[in-house]
């Protein structure tokens, strides 16, 4: 009888020791491990419970989700730390994950025009050196869900009566100011004595706001601590034969900083901007704004 009991006993307790651990197997199916690329096919539906659980294990708080058929896409955001938001798309029927690839800008959900083709508007702020872009748009696109996604970047339209806000230093010149078919072109420079801030981490125009004043029918730029190059004539209006947008514009100094308006025409309805670097050995910045009469398809 003692013979016949040990066998028993050594079972038991082989059972006892494979069926947690099979049961542990089983738990860690939708680990955050095997959802860090896009997965291969599994035999059962992914419910949403199952994600945000994943989320949670990943230390990333969930802030959105957005249903799209058979799909869900869900924004998320590192619990911890300051980070811009994640955007990924769950296929639920076999569990594929695919991560958008916003990249390093915080961005906001525009339109999703299939699961392989999705729209976002990146305000401009980044997480990485807090520079700030002018916003723009940010199309995510694949060919088909065994491919992943691939990013655009598109200028995004605003409204003449929508203010902005763009740009990161300060002490800085305007050296130049150049009228285009679209809009106007301006260059910075270092301000005498702050080259070294000016040269200091990465190249980017003056904090700059825009402001619409709907009686005068202006747009005005106001640039931060900045101030004219001496060869730029201050408080005097220049007409601009050529431009159909604005008829003329105006740059003065008030209070440490720069101004430049634009008198409109009735034409400019919307308008778009770009922070630039020239491409020469001094990799001066400017910003160009352009203007509009119709928005964009693509906007």
């Amino acid at each position: 009888m003692k013979k016949a009991t040990i066998p028993t006993i050594l079972s038991l307790v082989l059972i006892g020791i494979f069926f947690p651990l099979q049961a542990q197997g089983f738990g860690r199916e939708l680990s955050s491990r095997s959802l860090v690329r896009n997965n291969p096919p599994k035999t059962q539906k992914l419910s949403i419970d199952d994600i945000r659980k994943n989320y949670k294990e990943e230390r990333r708080t969930v802030t959105q989700t957005y249903p799209y058929e058979n799909y869900l896409l869900v924004e998320s955001k590192l619990s911890e730390f300051r980070a811009a938001n994640r955007f990924e798309l769950f296929n639920l029927e076999t569990g594929i994950r695919a991560i958008l690839p916003t990249g390093i800008f915080v961005v906001q959900l525009k339109a999703i025009i299939s699961e392989n083709d999705l729209i976002f508007f990146a305000k401009g702020t980044n997480a990485i050196d807090l520079q700030v872009f002018f916003p723009f748009i940010l199309e995510c696109q694949r060919n088909d869900a065994r491919e992943p996604f691939c990013a655009t970047r598109k200028p995004a339209y605003l409204s003449i009566g929508q203010d902005s806000s763009f740009g990161n230093k300060k002490n800085e010149v305007l050296l130049n100011i150049r009228v285009t078919l679209e809009g106007v072109e301006i260059l910075f420079g270092p301000m005498k004595g702050k080259e070294g801030e000016f040269w200091a981490d990465y190249f980017s125009i003056p904090v700059a706001s825009t402001k619409y004043a709907a009686d005068k029918n202006q747009f005005i730029i106001t640039f931060m601590s900045t101030k004219p190059d001496e060869s730029i004539s201050k408080n005097q209006s220049r007409f601009l034969p050529g431009n159909e947008y604005f008829s003329s514009l105006q740059i003065n100094e008030i209070d440490g900083n720069c101004q430049v308006i634009l008198n409109l025409t009735k034409i400019a309805k919307y308008y778009t901007g770009e922070l630039i670097n020239l491409k020469s050995s001094f990799s001066l910045p400017y910003v160009v704004l352009s203007f509009a009469e119709e928005l964009p398809d693509d906007n």
